[in-house]
């Protein structure tokens, strides 16, 4: 017992010293671990564009609620679309890089759409201006770093720290990043959305669109999320869950519309 005791307690002083002296290094360096732990995902040379189809399941605060199908397609560097099909007819965002919509309906004739509003402008910033691989290409994104530091509620035998690096572009936009300590993948991403007031306490919230990444899988030297989990503040409120993803597939860009 006294044995197990010293054993737990040296894991947690190496735990702690490697979370200390990785906090010591800058944030692009940071960034690079993490550009190496995804394999080539920061590269616009071997990723041209990709599709995943899967399933989302809708939350509210009681737990989720429906599933349906799903299917999202993404073509460098501003294309996005997400599919989901419900019975009443496709819901649809996305965006072509210079307008972004969100429609519903099925059929060319039966399809209702206008510009992208709310939950529908984040999942397209998220994807796209805010996306992991902004922050891979945060140089020629022209995106200014900032260290928030190391998590330590993170720490725990069961989970490492995260190191969370937060950016800012141009348009003043801030998204925080946070980096596993032990395989320096990305496993959230984060940014404020507005503020409210508490009803009880009348205290200021800040509210946050959240998006948490797991089930990482090696497709063509990728390491790709097949699980992704968002929520508003600490609601969750959808859980993607991918069956497959493709990267190059040749994607035309005028597949991209409402």
């Amino acid at each position: 017992m006294k044995r197990n005791a010293v054993v737990l307690t040296s894991v947690l002083i190496l735990l702690l010293l490697n979370s200390t002296l990785w906090g010591q290094t800058t944030p692009g360096r940071a960034i690079d671990r993490a550009r190496n732990a995804h394999g080539s995902v920061g590269s616009s040379e071997a990723i041209q564009d990709w599709t995943c189809q899967g399933t989302i399941t809708l939350f509210k605060r009681t737990g989720p609620t429906n599933t349906f199908p799903l299917t999202i397609i993404r073509k460098r560097p501003n294309y996005i679309q997400q599919i989901i099909n419900q019975p009443g007819g496709e819901v649809r965002y996305g965006s072509d890089g210079r307008r972004s919509w969100q429609s519903f309906g099925s059929g060319s004739r039966g399809r209702l759409h206008g510009p992208a509003q709310g939950e529908a402008v984040n999942f397209i910033e998220a994807n796209t201006l805010r996306s992991v691989q902004s922050l891979f290409n945060y140089r020629t994104q022209g995106l200014i770093l900032s260290d928030l530091g190391i998590r330590s509620q993170d720490l725990s035998l069961r989970s490492s720290p995260s190191r969370v690096i937060q950016t800012r572009d141009r348009s003043g936009r801030r998204t925080r990043y946070f980096i596993d300590h032990a395989t320096a993948l990305i496993t959230r991403l984060e940014f404020d959305t507005g503020e409210s007031r508490d009803g009880v306490t009348g205290r200021v919230i800040t509210q946050t669109d959240t998006y948490v990444f797991s089930d990482f899988r090696n497709i063509n030297g990728i390491q790709t999320p097949f699980k992704v989990e968002r929520y508003r503040g600490r609601t969750k409120t959808e859980e993607l869950q991918f069956s497959s993803v493709r990267y190059n597939v040749g994607i035309r860009e005028d597949v991209f519309k409402p």
